[in-house]
Parts: structure tokens; C-alpha cells; sequence
């Protein structure tokens, strides 16, 4: 018996929404992570992105997914140093000892005709949780891009830093991943 949730009609080929089986290799040079925070009351944006990702998926012809995305967590970049460092401290990602962000797809499901949903589980700061995304996806030639942003409660990932309230919980996340195909 297959998988309820997923749906084999998200993988068809065709559409520019369609994800295609095969073995995937993310592209770091053609792919980028990147936060957003509202800051001082909400009056200040927060941006930033990571240097450094890698990762792969594998997805078979029936729709099962696998595979693994992994952000390093030293290479926050917002462009301030000092708030940088502060950011790879224990009061956010301690990078020291939690190296990397990992999501783990589980599962990929059409949505509202045309749309994706990607269902895993995201490790951040050793906190391991279910994720949901809406994912965006185009396909050509060798070449597969999903875009998936989403807002999380960073305090579930223990990142209760905000003295005075001056920062706030949600952060939105967005991940553009341009994904090889591996000869096979």
C-alpha cells in the first residue's frame, strides 16, 4: 500500500509546477538562503543569508522523496560583524556546537490544483521540528529550481534573545534551491 501522503501526480513530468524523479544535486553557487526579522519594534528589517548550502534529494517515480538540505550556520551573513557574531552565539544558532541547519523532506503533495507542499523536519540550534513549506517549482532540461518561504517562531528553536521586546519571534525564511540532475 503507497503512502497516503504523497501524491505521485506532484512528481508527473510536465508543468511547471511538477517535480521530476531522478537523484538531485543542489548547486550552491546558483542557490541561496536567506532570513528577514523585524527588529525595533518593528520598525527595522533584519536581513541576512548564509554563504554556504548544500544538499540533495532523491525522488522516485511513485513520489517518494529523500534527501537532505544543509545550511552552515557560521556563514550567517546580514553584513554587520558584531551582530554576525552574535547570531552564531548560544542565544541564536550556537554554531558552535549546532554546525548546520538540516531539513529532511518526508513527503511532497499537490495543493489547490497547481501548488506544492513539501512536509519534513527542520533541525535548528539541536531542535528538531515538523515543517511544512509551500514550494514552488520549475523544471528544464537537467535543471530543477524549488523556492519555499515560510515564517517560524524562532523561540521554538530556542532562540529567546529579545531584550525589551526589540526583536521579533517570526522570522521568515526563504530557500532558492537549483538542483542537478546526477547521471545515473
Amino acid at each position: 500500500m503507497s503512502d497516503p501522503s504523497i501524491d505521485p501526480a506532484a512528481t508527473s513530468a510536465g508543468g511547471a509546477t511538477a517535480l521530476v524523479a531522478g537523484e538531485w544535486t543542489l548547486d550552491p553557487d546558483s542557490s541561496r538562503a536567506e532570513f528577514a526579522v523585524k527588529h525595533f519594534w518593528g520598525l527595522v528589517t533584519v536581513r541576512g543569508h548564509f554563504n554556504e548550502i548544500a544538499g540533495e534529494l532523491s525522488i522516485d517515480p511513485a513520489g517518494a522523496v529523500a534527501g537532505e538540505l544543509r545550511i552552515d550556520t557560521a556563514s550567517i551573513d546580514t553584513g554587520n560583524k558584531q551582530r554576525d557574531k552574535h547570531l552564531r552565539s548560544a542565544d541564536f544558532f550556537g554554531a558552535e556546537e549546532h554546525p548546520q541547519v538540516v531539513f529532511k523532506p518526508s513527503a511532497v503533495r499537490r495543493v489547490d490544483g497547481s501548488g506544492l507542499e513539501m512536509a519534513g523536519r527542520i533541525t535548528i540550534a539541536g531542535h528538531e521540528k515538523p515543517l511544512t513549506l509551500g514550494l514552488e517549482a520549475s523544471h528544464s532540461a537537467a535543471v530543477l529550481t524549488l523556492r519555499a518561504t515560510t515564517v517560524v517562531d524562532r523561540r521554538v528553536f530556542g532562540m529567546n534573545w529579545r531584550p525589551l521586546g526589540i526583536a521579533h519571534n517570526d522570522a521568515t525564511l526563504t530557500v532558492e534551491a537549483q538542483l542537478t540532475q546526477t547521471a545515473g
